[in-house]
């Protein structure tokens, strides 16, 4: 039986129309019959005042009710809401429940109901389910002490960290029925711990058992127009320190055995790529110059730049601002 099918039995058994509707979703839904019944008791007949159509409320409180919540399932609720409106309207002229009614008799709201139904486990298979809860493991990379390497470090502080209360609580100490475990950990550098990243990150994820890691770093530009003004995400992971030569072993699905998103800002530039920048504008206007090739001729004069790194003068409130 298919969802209108459910919505029109539902009328016959003496459902209002936004009830009728809302309960034959109830495989999407997830909403317990009853509980559906009240919820739309009072929206039937344009919620007794021939306004919006119930069967249309109980349509879009299907939609609401298969989200998670915050109206943005990846589908987002309120495009749904607008196609399914627009539809209904592009049908039969009206959203209004007197209108709809004016030139017709009583019995087109099951029509109506059915349709409405019809419109809403279209829509609703169109939206992304909800996926179970998840363990994030967050890792913040990098040094606190060095202002532009402290943008893992500083998103870490700025987290909402959720294991530990949920683990000893129970997800109603966040009154809620659905939440995501969230840790952290900020594994510092290997002149301090004498391990490698790699080492600390693995021994974690085998002890906790995150669904997934999240890894924050600050990064080395290689353009100065990059620099603190864009964010580089990837599913393969990262491998610590390679921006300055200092190559770590990797963190990545293969490496630690679960996904890896790595998140990073360019905060810093060699002075190399800051010449070289400078160069190709000041030739901008001479025929096929290379900036690049050019350095590359001369790389012994510019060698010793590649050792040394710049930052804006306001990394500070940039590193803060963008944690």
């Amino acid at each position: 039986m298919t969802s209108s099918e459910k919505a029109q039995e539902n009328h016959a058994c003496g459902c209002n129309c936004a009830q009728s509707v809302l309960c034959a979703c109830g495989e999407y839904t997830g909403l317990d019959e009853t509980v559906a019944r009240h919820i739309a008791a009072g929206f039937g007949a344009g919620m007794r005042c021939g306004e919006m159509c119930g069967a249309v409320s109980g349509a879009i409180m299907a939609l609401g009710a298969a989200s998670d919540g915050n109206g943005k399932p990846a589908g987002e609720v309120s495009a749904q809401v607008k196609k399914l409106t627009a539809a209904f309207r592009e049908k039969y002229g009206y959203l209004r429940c007197s209108d709809l009614l004016r030139d017709a008799k009583q019995q087109r709201c099951n029509e109506f109901i059915g349709v409405c139904a019809g419109l809403a486990e279209e829509l609703l298979k169109m939206m992304p389910q909800e996926q179970e809860e998840q363990s994030v493991l967050v890792v913040g990379l990098g040094n606190r002490e060095v202002t532009a390497d402290a943008l893992g470090p500083q998103v870490v502080d700025n987290l909402l960290i959720t294991r530990h209360v949920v683990k000893n609580y129970g997800k109603a100490a966040y009154n809620c029925t659905r939440m995501n475990l969230v840790s952290s950990i900020e594994p510092g550098v290997m002149a301090k711990t004498g391990m490698e990243t790699a080492e600390i990150i693995s021994g974690v994820v085998k002890e906790t058992g995150p669904d997934v890691l999240i890894v924050v770093d600050a990064l080395a530009a290689r353009s100065t127009r990059r620099l603190n003004r864009t964010i580089q995400i990837t599913n393969t992971g990262i491998q610590p320190g390679s921006g300055v030569g200092n190559h770590r072993n990797a963190l990545t699905q293969e490496t630690l055995g679960v996904p890896v998103i790595a998140i990073g800002i360019p905060t810093v530039v060699d002075a190399a790529t800051i010449v070289g920048d400078a160069l190709e504008k000041l030739m901008s206007g001479e025929k096929e110059f290379d900036a690049v090739k050019y350095m590359g001729q001369h790389r012994m004069a510019f060698a010793e730049l590649n050792n040394m790194y710049m930052t804006g003068k306001d990394i500070d409130s940039v590193v803060k601002r963008v944690s």
